[in-house]
């Protein structure tokens, strides 16, 4: 038992360094190999949760998110994620149902505060409309990085780490982020700026 636990968290460690280096094929070959064999571990979920959001399948990052739930409902960022998902899609009820089973729980954290705030405005919520017109926007390196919560230069230090994907440029050379490409650095920067080191086993914050 004790030399598959030792597998399990070098394959996790390994997940976790390939996805810093932005190798995120091999990490979610990681991942997925830790899931064959534990489909409920959490931290392998949230973090393929996260990989998978970054590519536009909300559905799947969704799924992963709620069983990194099931596997462990003590960490605030595994409901976090699934809760914003979840508003991403505009299924209020089934959002606020879960943020209240996360209170139950006892789950307490400064960040459930903007979702309150989310779900107080419903659909309302200017970063999640259903606007076709608004979808179809674009952002510039500067809003991103407000609206991510972090300064410029550290959204410009995970585009050269390769950390998140580069988006496209217009005719002039400047970044234009697109609504998906946007949520995706707000996700990952709630999920944490800093990817653990490969002898920390823990999930990525």
């Amino acid at each position: 038992m004790k030399s598959v636990e030792i597998s399990i968290n070098e394959a996790l460690n390994q997940a976790i360094v390939a996805q810093k280096a932005g190798h995120f094929q091999k990490a979610t070959s990681y991942y997925m190999a830790i899931l064959e064999g534990t489909p409920d571990h959490p931290d392998a979920n949230h973090n393929m949760g996260v990989l998978v959001y970054t590519t536009g399948k909300v559905d799947q990052a969704i799924e992963f998110f709620e069983n990194a739930i099931n596997g462990n409902t003590n960490v605030p960022q595994y409901w976090l994620s699934y809760i914003n998902m979840l508003i991403e899609q505009n299924r209020m009820d089934e959002a606020k149902k879960t943020f209240e089973r996360a209170f139950e729980k006892g789950v307490t954290r400064d960040p459930f505060d903007e979702i309150k705030q989310k779900l107080g405005k419903a659909n309302s919520y200017e970063k999640y409309p259903t606007d076709s017109s608004y979808l179809s926007k674009c952002f510039t390196t500067s809003i991103v990085a407000e609206r991510a919560g972090v300064h410029r230069d550290t959204l410009l230090r995970w585009l050269r780490m390769k950390l998140i994907p580069e988006p496209r440029r217009d005719r002039k050379g400047w970044r234009k982020f697109t609504l998906q490409e946007t949520n995706a650095i707000i996700l990952f920067a709630k999920s944490g700026d800093a990817v653990p080191s490969a002898h920390n086993n823990g999930p990525l914050k």
